[in-house]
């Protein structure tokens, strides 16, 4: 391998879905040569002892950030990585599938730096969704692949993997300033997409997506997040960082007609799904805009 690989894979008070995801990775134990899986709990103590009994038989680190932010932990890491290092981002809540991890390299071997690259999720479970409620479901809880059958498929401009599973180069990640602490779990205001944000710098300063066909991961979907009032408040924390990061006048307008038509009927319609979500995805949509003009 012409440079050193590290697995990222960021942790929160979530020790059986940690075991989980260690245990996914001792089964791919042949696709783990020369590399090193840095477990990096922040806001939380008590997986280090649960990494230990994984340490003779994965090539695991532990490191403890004790301030609950998810970007933050992730870049105190990739401060001290080598500008070479090619850098696999794993969330806790995955199972790693045979063959994910070995095609990660086999794109950074072909493309080299000045490449991000995506995976496929599949989404596990905990409990079969009602139907009514799979269009709200962000990406990251539904089968989401991008391949169309192709081994490497390249996008022109910005296109977004999920978190759970993508991988890119340190100088790349480094050059475009690392992860935003302002977004991700732990953030304040709750605004979600770190990784989406980190990428958009990336295809901004001219690194290329490429989708890696054969690299995917099973997802974990607790009981929790199957409920109307997930999906509500989950397009909510979404919707901050298209208002923050990338608003528009035609965007708004949309926004606004879609507030006002379900403003309107959701009284008639109580047991609606969809007029929740589209005024919560509106009022998270403006209270980004308020964050990038007004806030302080």
């Amino acid at each position: 391998m012409p440079f050193p690989v590290h697995i990222l894979l960021p942790t929160h008070q979530r020790y059986e879905l940690l075991t989980r995801c260690l245990d996914s990775l001792l089964q791919v134990r042949e696709e783990l040569a020369e590399l090193t899986i840095h477990v990096i709990e922040n806001g939380s103590e008590g997986a280090g002892a649960l990494v230990q009994t994984y340490a003779d038989r994965l090539p695991v680190t532990y490191r403890q950030i004790a301030e609950g932010n998810k970007s933050k932990a992730l870049n105190a890491v990739v401060e001290e990585l080598p500008d070479a290092a090619f850098l696999i981002f794993f969330d806790d809540d995955i199972k790693v599938e045979p063959g994910t991890i070995r095609r990660h390299r086999e794109a950074a071997e072909r493309y080299g730096p000045g490449h991000y690259f995506g995976g496929a999720l599949r989404a596990d479970y905990e409990i079969p969704p009602p139907r009514e409620l799979l269009p709200y479901f962000p990406p990251s809880c539904r089968d989401f692949d991008l391949s169309e059958g192709k081994a490497y498929r390249e996008f022109d401009g910005f296109r977004g993997f999920l978190g759970p599973n993508w991988s890119c180069f340190r100088s790349d990640l480094h050059r475009v300033g690392n992860f935003s602490p302002l977004y991700g779990p732990g953030a304040v205001g709750g605004a979600r997409g770190q990784e989406w944000e980190a990428q958009s710098r990336l295809a901004a300063a001219g690194v290329t997506p490429v989708f890696v066909g054969g690299s995917w991961a099973r997802h974990w979907v607790p009981r929790r997040a199957i409920s109307r009032q997930w999906v509500v408040d989950r397009i909510y924390h979404g919707s901050i960082l298209r208002g923050k990061e990338n608003p528009s006048l035609a965007h708004s307008l949309v926004m606004l007609a879609k507030l006002a038509y379900s403003a309107l009927l959701f009284p008639l319609q109580l047991d609606s799904v969809g007029h929740p979500y589209r005024i919560n995805k509106a009022v998270g949509y403006f209270r980004g805009m308020v964050d990038r003009y007004l806030a302080p």
